[in-house]
């Protein structure tokens, strides 16, 4: 029976939908002790489709993982994917009205609520509002600010945005699953607590989260996040073009790619011949050359890729990644993905494992569980609040300004002890 703090992410992908369940101890670690997957319905391209049969993937999921770890969880971090999410950059300045000049959190808080203030469509929603760095006077690049001297502060935040009726759908989702919301969180920040190395993300990196119907991208630069993005493609693109190819159910496609595919031909040392279990409609299969299904896995990553990087090749850090490219996700589990992805970006790239967490490590050191992983991690680092008290900036809105400014503190809290 667990005696420390819980903390549960719930990673509600296109192909499956991921329970972690945590156990945080007094020192900050964290220990999975729960594990639970079923197949996805009811999700396409990260977004609900079809509310019941989300609702009932997610109770199995969570069912699982709770009879693995013996507790009952009442409250889960969520992510969030799908190609209505987008990410931008804003700034504000505030002047400090002190006689001593000395900047303090409210400073702080004040200047990221500015920045936040930026017209978005009617059917958008801010989902974060996350401080990158900020400049004193004329000293710029300043982390951590508190306590300096200064008569103007500067701040630079990264503000992501996604449909309204997406996040509405997947709340309702996770609700009438019987559980609350502790907080929606973008699938790439979450996946990058869970990949990412201090050091890539102070001197410049990607983070490629491979899913089943999206690619995430966040770039990273100085320790900050720059620039978020989703593409809506996925493994489950390649699993589509395998079944049409191959004359073949879903199902088998799938098996076909993970057992025999390949993202790079010139990886295989031979040809040799694959034979299908069953064929469209219950026919018997024919059989195909390995080279012929590596090409169709290897024509779909690439176009993925590509789409990748041109989205990073319109960002300003598109040459300040001096560590490369980190490529996480189920769809990077395919053999010869990182080769492939060497190949189409040009800088180097490894494979993103999840990292930062004891306990049931074998079940989760997979690049399929970096978004769930990262959940749970993201969730540790709350502190104790309860659910209706962790909020993202945009919910934690109210005329008061101790409470509009309630959601910013605990970004700055994250931020500065990060």
């Amino acid at each position: 029976m667990a005696t420390g703090r819980i903390v549960a992410g719930l990673d509600i992908g296109t192909t499956k939908i991921t329970t972690i369940i945590a156990e945080v101890d007094q020192g900050g670690g964290v220990d999975v002790i729960g594990v639970g997957q079923s197949p996805s319905q009811g999700i396409e391209r990260g977004m609900v489709m079809n509310l019941e049969e989300t609702v009932q993937s997610i109770m199995r999921s969570v069912s699982e993982a709770q009879h693995m770890a013996d507790v009952k969880i009442d409250s889960v971090y969520t992510g969030i994917a799908g190609d209505h999410i987008s990410g931008i950059n804003n700034r504000a300045a505030v002047t400090v009205g002190r006689a001593n000049n000395e900047i303090t959190q409210e400073d702080v808080a004040r200047v990221v609520a500015h920045a936040k203030n930026v017209d978005i469509p009617p059917d958008l929603q801010v989902i974060h509002v996350i401080p990158q760095e900020f400049s004193v006077d004329s000293q710029k690049h300043v982390r951590e600010p508190i306590g300096l001297a200064g008569s103007r502060l500067e701040g630079e935040v990264h503000i992501v945005t996604g449909s309204t009726t997406a996040v509405q759908n997947i709340r309702r989702a996770v609700e009438r699953a019987g559980l609350n919301v502790a907080e929606i969180v973008l699938q790439p920040l979450a996946s990058s607590y869970a990949v990412l190395m201090p050091d890539e993300q102070d001197h410049g990196v990607v983070m490629l989260d491979v899913g089943g119907g999206t690619t995430d991208i966040a770039i990273f630069y100085r320790r900050c996040i720059r620039h978020t993005a989703v593409i809506g493609l996925g493994g489950t693109n390649v699993t589509n073009d395998i079944s049409i190819g191959l004359k073949t159910p879903l199902s088998e496609a799938e098996n076909l790619k993970m057992q025999y595919g390949c993202a790079l031909r010139d990886l295989l040392p031979q040809d040799r011949e694959i034979h299908p279990a069953i064929g469209l409609g219950g026919e018997p299969a024919e059989s195909v050359s390995q080279h012929h299904l590596a090409d169709v896995v290897e024509s779909r990553m690439e176009e993925i890729y590509e789409y990748a990087w041109r989205e990073v090749g319109r960002t300003e850090w598109a040459d300040m990644l001096n560590s490369g490219v980190v490529l996480t996700g189920g769809g990077s589990m395919i053999k010869g993905a990182v080769e492939l992805a060497r190949r189409v970006f040009g800088v180097s790239v490894k494979l993103g494992l999840p990292t930062g967490v004891g306990g049931l490590v074998e079940k989760v050191s997979t690049p399929m569980h970096a978004t769930g992983v990262g959940l749970v991690l993201y969730g540790a680092q709350q502190g104790t609040a309860s659910p209706e008290v962790i909020q993202s900036y945009s919910e934690s809105e109210s005329s008061d300004s101790t409470d509009r400014l309630g959601g910013v503190y605990r970004w700055l809290r994250e931020f500065f002890t990060g």
